[in-house]
């Protein structure tokens, strides 16, 4: 059994016992193990993206951040952004053409 899953049990919201992300990532150990690896992070302007992009930066990982809306994406992004390792691209799910852009 994952040893998070007593904290999933009653979730209560924001604040209650679950672990972030990042959180997940120091206990697992996996700060700085990936180094030299690429991940791709979706909707990168807000909410779940913004804290996945937080967590999956501890990793070392070279991380492309993609967004709908660029500046939001670089607002919001701020405090995390690291320009050696990361790059924000912009991307529109919906658009089949855009997403195919990403991976050329």
């Amino acid at each position: 059994m994952s040893p998070y899953a007593t904290a999933h049990a009653k979730p209560n919201g924001p604040g209650d016992a679950r672990p972030t992300a990042l959180q997940i990532i120091k206990d697992e150990g996996v700060e700085g193990k990936l180094q030299g690896e690429v991940i791709i992070i979706t909707g990168t302007s807000s909410g779940i993206g913004i804290e996945t992009a937080r967590a999956l930066a501890a990793t070392g990982a070279t991380l492309y951040l993609t967004a709908r809306d660029v500046a939001k994406a670089q607002s919001a992004l701020a405090g995390i952004f690291e320009p050696s390792r990361m790059e924000l691209v912009l991307m529109d799910q919906a658009s089949l053409a855009s997403v195919r852009m990403l991976g050329s």
